[in-house]
């Protein structure tokens, strides 16, 4: 056994499916969630497609501006 600790898994903070229940409540088409979140369209695809976690900072950020309207 090496010294060297495994490499960390990525952890995502929100499902693919909460990212895109958000997005569908908000009515917003996905480069219109790009530019609130001040991201990359692209960006956006991927964390919709789970090729890229979506972080801690990037879910708060997600619910903050995608919240649902009560």
């Amino acid at each position: 056994m090496t010294g060297t600790m495994p490499a960390r898994p990525n952890k995502a903070y929100m499902t693919q499916n909460e990212f895109r229940e958000l997005i569908d409540d908000s009515g917003l088409k996905q480069g219109a969630v790009a530019e609130r979140l001040k991201v990359a369209r692209q960006t956006v695809v991927r964390w919709l497609s789970g090729r890229t976690p979506i972080s801690k900072a990037n879910a708060l950020l997600i619910r903050s501006v995608l919240k649902k309207k009560r």
